[in-house]
């Protein structure tokens, strides 16, 4: 399967290990393992298709009860981006991705359309999530 890379590239939703405000000069060292990464979606979404892309970063796309929620784990082994799909399903990866990342690291959440971003912690629920993403634009 072919993942639609127009559809990628319009993908409004960001989660980054650094503030969206400091992003043209913040630095991190996290790196996510792209092996573990896929498997680990695969064990929690198992009808998931994932694509390798030639720059060693990750496409996604899990079937839901609506739209197909897309993204990418970029190139940089630092940041994702995605589309919402699904509300429920939105909602599971946040807080699945948050899981899958030291607590050690800060993850903000973010849309393309706004710099305020959610810290993402181990304790931020689906409620927390539904509160952020009423209050952006």
């Amino acid at each position: 399967m072919t993942l639609d890379w127009e559809y990628i590239v319009s993908i409004r939703f960001i989660i980054t290990p650094y503030d969206p405000k400091t992003w043209e000069t913040a630095a991190s060292d996290l790196e996510v393992d792209v092996e573990l990464f896929e498997k680990a979606l695969i064990d929690n979404w198992p009808e998931a298709a994932i694509e390798h892309t030639s720059k060693g970063g990750l496409l996604w796309s899990i079937p839901d009860t609506s739209f197909d929620f897309r993204g990418e784990l970029q190139s940089n082994r630092q940041i994702v981006t995605f589309g919402p799909g699904d509300w429920i399903t939105y909602k599971e990866f946040v807080m699945w991705y948050r899981r899958q990342i030291p607590e050690s690291y800060y993850l903000h959440l973010f849309n393309s359309s706004s710099m305020d971003s959610l810290i993402i912690t181990f304790e931020t629920t689906a409620s927390d999530i539904d509160s952020f993403v009423s209050n952006v634009p």
